[in-house]
C-alpha cells in the first residue's frame, strides 16, 4: 500500500525529515507486493511477525529522533489503507493491529506504545514536509509456513554444524592465552635485599628470575606440580611456640631454586613465590602441589610414587546427556566383529545394511527414554566405533566371483554365474535368518544355544615388543570357543577350551575331543543347538559325527537332541567371533606381553571366559565310523558340502540331516560301520603330544632369558618328542 499524502518532488528533496524516512525505507524489509492494494481489514490482519520488524524498525528510528528533539502535537487519525506516516496516530478506540480471530495472541502494550511513539515524531514535523513512504508488506502463505517448519525440524534433526577453526586459529588463540596468564604471573619485586636473612637476591638476578618464571608458566599443569614437589621440602615442625591444639602447624616448607650450575640454593617464601609471581602470602600452589605425598622422612618417596593427577574438568555438567542410554539401545542391534575384519580391524563393530543410522534415531526417539537430536545420537554412535557394512562379501569367493563378472558381461537369465550367486544369496539369507530367529529366543537352560570356532592359533610367548621373538619358533595355543547366542548371553558366560601343541594337536579328533568337554559340561541341557562354520577339517567330518553319536547315547549325557546349524561359506559372523574379540582386546591392554600358559588362561578369563583346561589324559582318540557302503546304497546319498542342519537323537544310532534351512523334514541316515560299537571304551592319550626337540631349545635360549624368572619353569618342564611336527610349519 501506498501513502495517500503527495507533495512535489524538489519539496521531498530539502525536507528535514528525508533521513528518518531514509531510514524507515532501510530498516523495514521490502517484501512482496502482495498486501499493496490490501483492504482495511487486510491491513488489520498483517501478521505479528510484520508488525514486530516495523516496530524494531521504528525503534532505531526512534532513539535517534529523540536526541534531536521534536514536539509531537497531531491528534488526527488516518483509517488504514491511506496513510501518511507524519499523522498517523492510533485513535483510543481503534487497536494497533487486529489478532486473527483463532488463537494469535495480543501483543504487549510497550510494542503498541513504541509505535505510537514514533507516529507522533513523524506527526512533529512540519505539513509541508509530509513524505509518502510505500510500505510494501507480504503475508506468507500457509504452504510458506509449512515448507519454513519442516526446514527448521530437519536441520534440528541432522544437527546443526559447528564451524571447525583451523590450525593457525587454535595456535594463535593457544599463543594469546599463554600470553595473558604470563602477563598476569609476572616476577614480583621479592623480598628485602637488606632484611632477608638468605641473601636471594645475590644469588639470582632479575634475568634469571625472569627465565625461572617463563620456565613455569610454559609447563603444563602437571610438570608445574611435579617441579614444586622437586623444589620445595615439607617437614614435621620441629619447635612449636604455641600448645593450642587449633594453632599448632603441621608442617613447615623449605623452597629453594636450582642455580646455572645445577646446584640448589634456599630462598625465603616471599622470594620462591614471587619470583613466580604469586603473591608472597598465599602459598596455595605449593600445598596443592603436595596434598596426600606425606611429610617428613617419607617424603621422596611419596613424590616418587605419587602420581599428579589434573582434575580439572572431570566434572560431570549437570546438563550433560547420558550417552550409556544410548550405547544401551545401540547394543540391542548386537553389532558384531566377523573373524575375517579382525586382522585389519580389530576395535570396530559392524552392523548390518538393513539398518541406517535415521532409522535407528526415529526408533530411539519413539521410546522417550531421552529427548534429543540426531547429531547427539550420531556422536554416541561414533564412539562406540560401529559402522554399516555387508558382512561377508569382500571375503566371500561366490559374491567376489559374481560382482568381478558383472563388470564384464551383462548377465542374463541363463547365465551360469548369475544361477550360482543367486542360489548363494538364497543360503546366506535362510542361514542369517535361521541365526536371527534363534538369537531371538528366551534364556533356558534346557534348551542352550551356543555358536562354536576356533580362534586363529596364539603364539607364545607373546613378547613383540622386542624383535627376536618375531623370528624364533614359539607355541601354537589353540581355543575352542562356545559362546552363547542372542539373549542368552545375559545369562551364560562363553566357553573357552585352550590347550597347546605340547598336549595335544589341532586334528579332527583333537577338535572332536573339545567338543565332548563342552558336551559334558551341560549337564541340565536336554536339547543343544550349536552354530558353526562350514570348515570341513573342523566342525563338518564324520569323526565329529561319530563322536556325537556315541556321546548322545552314552550316560555322561543328560540330553536327548544335538543339533548342529551351519552358515553359508563367507558369511559366516556369529557370537563366538565376538568372544574372541574381546581376547583380543586383553591381549592389546596388556600390551601383547604374554609369558606363558598360565597367563594367556587368565587373559581369557579376563575376557569373561569360563576356562577348560585339559590334559592329555582329556583328549580322547576319536575315529570315524562312516560307512563307505551306506553311503552307495542310500537312495539320496548325502554330501557333508550340502547339509545345513544336521540333528543326533538319543536311542538312534542315525543322523538326521537338511539341505535347505526352510525344509520343515528332515532325511534320516544310518552312516555308521556295522562293526562300529559305540559303546566300546574310547583310548586315551597315555602321553603329552610334546614340541619338537630344537623347538624347545630355542625358546629357552632366546625368548626365556627375557621374561622374569616366575615364568621361566613353564619352558623348562615343557614336554618334547622327537616324533613331533612343528606346528608352525606342518599340519598334524
Amino acid at each position: 500500500m501506498t501513502c495517500s499524502n503527495t507533495m512535489p518532488p524538489t519539496e521531498q528533496e530539502n525536507t528535514p525529515s528525508t533521513s528518518a524516512d531514509a531510514a524507515v525505507e532501510r530498516e523495514v524489509p521490502t517484501l512482496s507486493a502482495q498486501c499493496s492494494s490490501s483492504s482495511e481489514d487486510e491491513f488489520h490482519e498483517l501478521p505479528l511477525s510484520a508488525v514486530r520488524k516495523i516496530i524494531r524498525a521504528g525503534k532505531a528510528v526512534l532513539e535517534d529522533e529523540i536526541c534531536k528533539g521534536g514536539d509531537s502535537s497531531s491528534d488526527e487519525y488516518v483509517p488504514p489503507g491511506s496513510y501518511s506516516c507524519s499523522d498517523f496516530t492510533p485513535s483510543d478506540n481503534e487497536p494497533l493491529y487486529r489478532s486473527t480471530p483463532s488463537n494469535t495472541p495480543s501483543k504487549p502494550a510497550e510494542e503498541n506504545s513504541a509505535l505510537s511513539s514514533l507516529v507522533q515524531l513523524r506527526a512533529a514535523q512540519p505539513s509541508t514536509a509530509t513524505v509518502d513512504v510505500p510500505v510494501e508488506v507480504s503475508v506468507p502463505t500457509p504452504q510458506q509456513i509449512n515448507e519454513e517448519e519442516q526446514s527448521n525440524q530437519e536441520e534440528e534433526m541432522r544437527g546443526r554444524r559447528r564451524k571447525r577453526r583451523t590450525k593457525e586459529e587454535r595456535d594463535a588463540q593457544a599463543t594469546e592465552k599463554l600470553n595473558n596468564k604470563m602477563r598476569r604471573h609476572s616476577v614480583l619485586e621479592g623480598c628485602s635485599r637488606d632484611k632477608c636473612r638468605k641473601k636471594c637476591h645475590e644469588h639470582f638476578n632479575e634475568r634469571t628470575r625472569e627465565e625461572i618464571n617463563n620456565r613455569f608458566w610454559r609447563m603444563d599443569y602437571v610438570s608445574q606440580k611435579l617441579l614444586i614437589r622437586q623444589l620445595v621440602t615439607v617437614r614435621e615442625c620441629k619447635e612449636r611456640k604455641k600448645d593450642a591444639e587449633k594453632y599448632r602447624k603441621g608442617s613447615t616448607k623449605s623452597y629453594t631454586f636450582r642455580k646455572s650450575d645445577g646446584e640448589y640454593q634456599s630462598v625465603c617464601q616471599l622470594f620462591f613465590l614471587n619470583t613466580l609471581g604469586l603473591k608472597g602470602n598465599n602459598d596455595k600452589i605449593t600445598r596443592k602441589a603436595f596434598e596426600g605425598a606425606g611429610t617428613g622422612s617419607d617424603q621422596s618417596t611419596a613424590q616418587l610414587n605419587i602420581c599428579v593427577k589434573d582434575n580439572r574438568g572431570s566434572r560431570r555438567p549437570v546438563h550433560k546427556i547420558d550417552h550409556n542410554i544410548i550405547h544401551d539401545d545401540i547394543e540391542q542391534y548386537q553389532p558384531s566383529i566377523p573373524h575375517y575384519r579382525r586382522e585389519h580391524a580389530p576395535l570396530r563393530r559392524y552392523l548390518p545394511t538393513d539398518l541406517n543410522l535415521p532409522e535407528m534415531y526415529k526408533r530411539f526417539m519413539n521410546t522417550g527414554k531421552l529427548n534429543i537430536s540426531y547429531n547427539t545420537y550420531y556422536q554416541a554412535f561414533k564412539e562406540m566405533n560401529i559402522s554399516f557394512a555387508k558382512l561377508g562379501n569382500e571375503e566371500c569367493e561366490v559374491c567376489t566371483e559374481f560382482e568381478l563378472h558383472k563388470k564384464s558381461c551383462v548377465c542374463r537369465p541363463e547365465c551360469l554365474f548369475k544361477k550360482k550367486y543367486d542360489e548363494h544369496e538364497r543360503k546366506y539369507k535362510d542361514a542369517r535368518t535361521a541365526y536371527k530367529m534363534d538369537s531371538s529366543k528366551a534364556h533356558s537352560d534346557a534348551y542352550p544355544i551356543f555358536s562354536a570356532d576356533l580362534q586363529k592359533v596364539v603364539m607364545l610367548p607373546m613378547i613383540e615388543q622386542f624383535k627376536r621373538s618375531i623370528f624364533t619358533r614359539r607355541l601354537c595355543c589353540f581355543n575352542e570357543t562356545f559362546a552363547p547366542v542372542g539373549k542368552m548371553r545375559k545369562n551364560l558366560k562363553d566357553i573357552a577350551v585352550i590347550w597347546h601343541e605340547a598336549i595335544a594337536g589341532r586334528k579332527d579328533e583333537d577338535i572332536a575331543s573339545a567338543y565332548a568337554m563342552f558336551l559334558k559340561s551341560q549337564r541340565d541341557a536336554r536339547a543343544i543347538i550349536l552354530w558353526l562354520d562350514n570348515c570341513g577339517a573342523q566342525n563338518k567330518n564324520w569323526t565329529l559325527f561319530t563322536m556325537l553319536v556315541t556321546l548322545i547315547n552314552s550316560p555322561e549325557m543328560y540330553a536327548d537332541s544335538i543339533v548342529l546349524k551351519y552358515f553359508e561359506p563367507g558369511h559366516s559372523f556369529m557370537s563366538a567371533d565376538t568372544a574372541h574379540s574381546k581376547i583380543e582386546s586383553v591381549f592389546r591392554r596388556k600390551r601383547k606381553i604374554v609369558y606363558d600358559f598360565r597367563d594367556l588362561s587368565d587373559c581369557v578369563k579376563e575376557a569373561g571366559c569360563t576356562v577348560f583346561e585339559p590334559q592329555h589324559t582329556n583328549f580322547e582318540k576319536w575315529v570315524s565310523g562312516m560307512s563307505q557302503h551306506q553311503m552307495r546304497k542310500s537312495e539320496n546319498r548325502p554330501y557333508l558340502s550340502d547339509m545345513v542342519s544336521v540333528e543326533f537323537k538319543r536311542g538312534k544310532e542315525t543322523l538326521s540331516f537338511k539341505n535347505n534351512h526352510q525344509q520343515e523334514d528332515a532325511r534320516e541316515v544310518a552312516f555308521l560301520k556295522a562293526s562300529h560299537d559305540i559303546n566300546s571304551q574310547i583310548g586315551k592319550y597315555a602321553q603329552p603330544r610334546g614340541v619338537e626337540p630344537r623347538k624347545k631349545q630355542d625358546i629357552l635360549s632366546q625368548l626365556v632369558p627375557l621374561m622374569p624368572e616366575s615364568r621361566r619353569p613353564f619352558w623348562e618342564n615343557l614336554p618334547v618328542n622327537v616324533k613331533s611336527r612343528d606346528l608352525n610349519k606342518e599340519v598334524d
